[in-house]
């Protein structure tokens, strides 16, 4: 797995969680098949571009919000 597809997941799951959403609440709120969420964050989906502004619209963030690297913990 590379490292988009690494912060993807782990920032998908973060913040879909932070929001206290099911993974099937986020398919019903951004219209993302669930089994595309599951692969998503537990990196083994290759999301459209479409799909990653669906989800970060839901999630009220940017697709940026989504690819972006965790920041390393001191």
């Amino acid at each position: 797995m590379n490292e988009v597809t690494k912060a993807l997941a782990a920032n998908l799951k973060r913040l879909r969680g932070r929001q206290g959403l099911t993974q099937a609440a986020l398919s019903v709120r951004s219209g993302t098949r669930l089994p595309g969420i599951s692969a998503i964050e537990h990196g083994k989906g290759n999301p459209t571009l479409s799909t990653l502004a669906a989800l970060a619209e839901a999630l009220n963030v940017s697709v940026s919000d989504l690819l972006r690297e965790p920041k390393a913990r001191v």
